[in-house]
């Protein structure tokens, strides 16, 4: 995580921003300690004299790497290859930070679906990933394998040409130039980040499409503490041209980057906001019940928020994190407008106290362990479409302050 944000922090704002590129190289530096070791024992094996006895032949340095070093230690270096794959496959820490609406990787949709509580659809990619990881061991394993017959007189009819072996590393020097260009090609897209429930993007994606915006965007998830770290740390040079977010983090990466541009239409807004952000969804407070599991344990039916700090209802209760959800910033709010700081403070200890292991990183997830009787009460956020959106006005809530072309 630390070398992630270390990465953003460095590369924000130059070509290698969001790019395939800057993933492998964050990748090779996060692996590198062990491939070193693998080689520089695979190399301490060797016999000194083989350098020698090139550099009298004739041979320069870069010749006795290739055609002297680099065979005898084959092997190791697909091991080194199998490693990487392999823990490049699964890593998500560092990877989150840097990658981009385009480059995201499979590991980094599983945090997305993890937010959206979809353990369906994390455990079928997760199942792909083992699946293609030990297809990749087994086929590393099996060039390693030949790599030491080879070397060991083992059978020649094994050898490679080195014509197929050139065209084989043309091929994958051009996949790795398109995958570190980090772009699509033909019409430039909207680049939409949102931190929203799975529902309201759903809403936002079928507004922009039926008002002649379909193919014309390119719509990216982050967790909440993810999006409002980049747009924080990136600031301007953020890749998003569109932003949904919480207004807590918006107005704190405005105030420290000066990033967002002023909307250049009226929102028909019910309450003032400042002059670059409008609301596109209204949040109701919600307290959903499992009467099933009410009537089982005898709980009262609470009357309010303030009641779910009663001790009565420990263990049955479930809320959403401070720290990674804006659904709770929603509930922070309504509870300070009610009671106060000092009283908020107060009723919201006693909450997360009830709810103990069942605070959630997702606005949905009390709403789905309530459904599926784990806990009792649920404390979430009920959302709908903002009905007084302009007609063929983009559905989105901050406009970066970066021009971009109609």
């Amino acid at each position: 995580m630390v070398l992630g944000l270390a990465f953003l922090f460095s590369f924000s704002g130059t070509p290698l921003q969001n790019t395939f590129f800057l993933i492998i190289i964050c990748n090779v530096v996060h692996f590198f300690s062990t491939p070193y070791l693998m080689m520089k024992n695979s190399l301490a094996k060797m016999n000194a004299s083989w350098e020698n006895t090139a550099m009298l032949m004739g041979d320069s340095w870069l010749k006795t790497i290739v055609r002297v070093v680099t065979p005898n230690a084959m092997s190791t270096v697909m091991e080194v290859f199998s490693y990487y794959f392999v823990n490049a496959m699964v890593t998500i820490s560092a990877v989150i930070f840097i990658a981009g609406a385009r480059t995201m990787v499979i590991t980094t949709k599983i945090k997305e679906l993890q937010y959206y509580n979809k353990y369906n659809e994390i455990f079928v990619l997760s199942l792909f990933i083992l699946l293609t990881n030990c297809a990749a061991k087994y086929a590393f394993g099996r060039l390693a394998e030949r790599s030491r017959e080879k070397i060991n007189g083992g059978n020649k009819k094994m050898r490679v040409s080195k014509r197929m072996r050139a065209a084989g590393l043309a091929g994958l020097l051009a996949a790795v130039c398109v995958m570190a260009s980090g772009c699509s090609g033909g019409e430039k897209q909207v680049v939409i980040y949102s931190n929203a429930d799975d529902e309201a993007v759903t809403a936002m994606k079928n507004a922009l499409d039926n008002n002649g915006y379909k193919d014309k965007y390119i719509f990216q998830n982050f967790g909440t503490s993810e999006l409002g770290g980049k747009l924080l740390a990136e600031g301007t040079d953020i890749e998003a041209d569109l932003v949904t977010m919480s207004t807590f983090y918006v107005e704190s990466a405005q105030e420290q980057n000066d990033m967002f541009l002023d909307l250049t239409f009226d929102p028909h807004a019910l309450a003032e906001y400042p002059s670059y952000c409008t609301p596109i969804t209204a949040q109701e407070g919600a307290i959903i019940l499992n009467t099933q599991m009410m009537a089982d344990n005898n709980l009262p039916t609470p009357a309010s928020i303030k009641d779910l700090a009663d001790p009565v209802y420990a263990g049955m209760v479930s809320v959403t994190d401070v720290i990674s959800s804006s659904t709770a910033w929603l509930l922070i709010q309504a509870l300070i407008s009610e009671y106060g700081e000092d009283g908020a403070k107060e009723v919201l200890s006693g909450i997360y106290e009830n709810a103990g292991p069942h605070i959630e990183e997702s606005g949905t997830g009390p709403l789905k362990k309530c459904r599926a009787g784990e806990v009792a009460v649920a404390s979430d956020c009920a959302t709908r479409r903002w009905p007084t959106r302009p007609r063929g006005c983009p559905s989105t809530t901050w406009i970066l302050r970066r021009e971009i072309s109609p």
